[in-house]
């Protein structure tokens, strides 16, 4: 696995991108849920109609089972994970609770897979089990970890003690990167990556919506 590099530079962006969080004279928490997972946000104002925002959010899921692909069992471990950084700008055009926002996230998505024989395949009227035919690992990870983010909502964490939001955007993040690596006889499936890789092609957009709540420390 490549070793990550961008992710210091984008909390240095983030760090630099809003210093109002440190001499502002409001500042609000908030907790969010959604398609990004369970996150915690600083929002701070830069202009009148303008506000800063910075935001974490985590998700993991694991699912482990069987499927017949070819008449084949094959027993699968999928695992999911979800780690999302962002700097944001709330624009309130008509200084209400309604907003335009956009700015950039770093973008933690990535999913794996294990898969492998459940039960012996017979292949040229010999019979193989499982541990002679070997497993096939799978890694899908975004094309970019660079993601601009635009997206509409509702709620200014700076007008009320406490708060109601809700957010529908999307980040782009470029076609998904796949890898396969594959043991004994399913060494040769490293070649299909690029196939799979055109197949998922289209998803290069990951979806927001959240909704949220949120208080004013001060």
């Amino acid at each position: 696995m490549k070793r990550n590099r961008s992710l210091p530079v984008v909390v240095l962006l983030i760090l630099m991108g809003f210093p109002t969080a440190v001499h502002a004279q409001s500042l609000a928490a908030s907790l969010r849920a959604g398609t990004e997972g369970i996150g915690f946000g600083l929002t701070a104002p830069i202009a009148p109609t303008l506000n800063g925002r910075v935001q974490g959010s985590f998700f993991s899921y694991s699912q482990s089972g069987t499927t017949v692909v070819d008449d084949v069992d094959v027993a699968y471990d999928a695992k999911g994970e979800l780690f999302l950084l962002a700097a944001l700008t709330d624009w309130h055009p008509f200084g209400n609770a309604f907003r335009l926002s956009g700015g950039v996230y770093y973008n933690g998505i990535k999913g794996s897979g294990l898969l492998n024989a459940a039960e012996p395949v017979e292949v040229s009227n010999r019979t193989y089990d499982p541990s002679e035919i070997g497993d096939l690992d799978i890694d899908v990870s975004p094309g970019t970890q660079i993601a601009p983010y635009f997206g509409v909502g509702f709620g200014n964490a700076l007008k009320r003690s406490f708060g109601f939001s809700i957010d529908v955007g999307a980040l782009y993040h470029g076609a998904p990167s796949v890898e396969m690596t594959g043991t004994r006889m399913l060494e040769p499936m490293h070649q299909e990556a690029a196939q799979v890789e055109e197949n998922i092609s289209w998803a290069r957009f990951y979806p927001v919506l959240t909704i949220g709540f949120s208080t004013r420390l001060f």
